[in-house]
């Protein structure tokens, strides 16, 4: 049964990258301190003006190159917009500048991730989980990164902690569906998927997989319901007017 990809992040909205002749330069006025604008990025960052937050923490790096903080704040401005291998970079510096959080290595993980850098990108949750066992992030990571390699029951085993330690991770509870689904126990996808589904009722991916695992279990019925709730999310219709539309194309083909 072919599902929708695993989901890295909850929470997480990737914008289009932006032209790096935006924010390439910051230009940085020598009468700020660091700490204002260490406090001007965290702001831009509260509203989503990823490019202010970069040129911002670009100052307070440049005005205190030893700031790790900082450095960790610009990799995640990096990472928002999509610039994978900056954000490592920054990040890389701040661990060598001493930040050992497990935060940090399942957002280095993340980059590596999306780089498809697979290896690297384990080899960070699996330190972050060495360090730290309470971040159901990084065991959600790590599960990623097992089912990619077709290790499901590992994976099933990380998504479960992560949901034990989180139990309210939707992610936790779609990925693990999709691995039930891979291995064809499309019984308990269901279940997960609907899981997911009750802890955030937007993951419209959610409302397909699950379709598709009710095809695989005979029940067609149930199928074509979930499948047209996805088509009505994605659509931003109802489902009652996407059930009318299907009909009158049905009726015109």
């Amino acid at each position: 049964m072919s599902s929708f990809l695993f989901n890295l992040f909850s929470g997480i909205t990737l914008p289009l990258s932006l032209p790096g002749t935006l924010y390439a330069q910051a230009e940085c006025d020598p009468e700020v301190t660091v700490g204002i604008y260490f406090a001007q990025g965290n702001a831009a960052y509260a509203v989503e003006d990823y490019v202010q937050a970069l040129a911002d923490y670009t100052c307070a790096v440049e005005i205190s190159p030893e700031y790790v903080t900082a450095y960790y704040e610009r990799g995640r401005v990096h990472y928002e917009l999509r610039n994978y291998k900056q954000a490592i970079a920054d990040y890389t510096k701040a661990i060598e500048l001493g930040l050992h959080s497990t935060d940090i290595y399942v957002w280095r993980g993340n980059a590596y991730g999306r780089l498809e850098e697979h290896d690297l990108a384990f080899n960070d949750y699996h330190y972050a989980i060495r360090i730290g066992k309470q971040n159901p992030l990084a065991y959600v990571g790590r599960g990623n990164i097992y089912a990619e390699r077709g290790l499901y029951e590992e994976a099933i085993a990380d998504y479960t902690y992560a949901i034990e330690l989180d139990p309210d991770y939707a992610d936790a509870c779609y990925n693990r569906g999709n691995a039930f689904s891979d291995i064809e126990d499309c019984h308990r996808a269901v279940i997960n998927y609907t899981l997911s589904i009750e802890r955030d009722p937007e993951l419209s991916s959610a409302y397909y997989n699950r379709g598709l695992a009710y095809f695989e279990l005979e029940d067609y019925r149930a199928a074509i319901h979930h499948i047209n709730v996805y088509w009505a999310r994605r659509c931003k219709v109802s489902v009652v007017t996407w059930n009318s539309l299907e009909r009158r194309l049905t009726l015109m083909l």
